[in-house]
């Protein structure tokens, strides 16, 4: 052992910048007891009549080592329980894969898209398009469509085309 080891303690001469050094001071005069560690006035040095700030530089350093390996253990222990629901996500999706591995799941469209027909030149049309139609008798474009492709229709949607039918590919009035 050197001078400056013991069976206890080890000094050490450290550099404390003198802005961080009174805030350690001010600590230790209004929050560590040297043997406590409680929160009252810290003992006065006997010949400078400051207070001694060594006790509570050794409590900030075990307070910080502390937080440290708290903060450690917390990443740890995050971090298997995210690989383990990780592990578990990856089983369970495995599985659905198995259930789904002779389904087709390619999504079948409810109703075939009908390609709209050319329409002629405006000096040979006779009648009228869907859409202007429903401007015209202020009635939705789409139940036009439905009833002159399916022939359903809500009441309402009869009672305004009962003038009107459908001839080639245009609305005309009946005569």
């Amino acid at each position: 052992m050197t001078s400056r080891q013991t069976d206890k303690v080890t000094r050490v001469d450290i550099r404390i910048p003198n802005e961080l050094y009174d805030r350690i001071s001010a600590i230790a005069t209004h929050h560590f007891h040297a043997k406590t560690h409680h929160r009252i006035h810290a003992k006065t040095h006997h010949r400078s009549g400051k207070p001694e700030v060594t006790p509570t530089i050794l409590k900030l350093i075990e307070l910080g080592i502390g937080q440290l390996e708290s903060s450690l253990s917390d990443v740890e222990e995050t971090d298997t329980e995210l690989k383990e629901q990780v592990r578990d996500l990856d089983t369970r999706l495995k599985e659905v894969e198995a259930k789904l591995s002779g389904v087709n799941t390619v999504a079948v469209k409810a109703e075939p898209e009908l390609e709209p027909e050319p329409e002629p030149p405006a000096d040979e049309r006779e009648g009228l398009s869907d859409d202007e139609l429903s401007s015209l008798i202020n009635l939705s474009s789409i139940f036009i469509y439905r009833y002159r492709r399916d022939g359903h229709a809500i009441p309402n949607v009869v009672e305004r085309l009962k003038d009107w039918k459908f001839k080639g590919n245009r609305w005309i009035r009946k005569e």
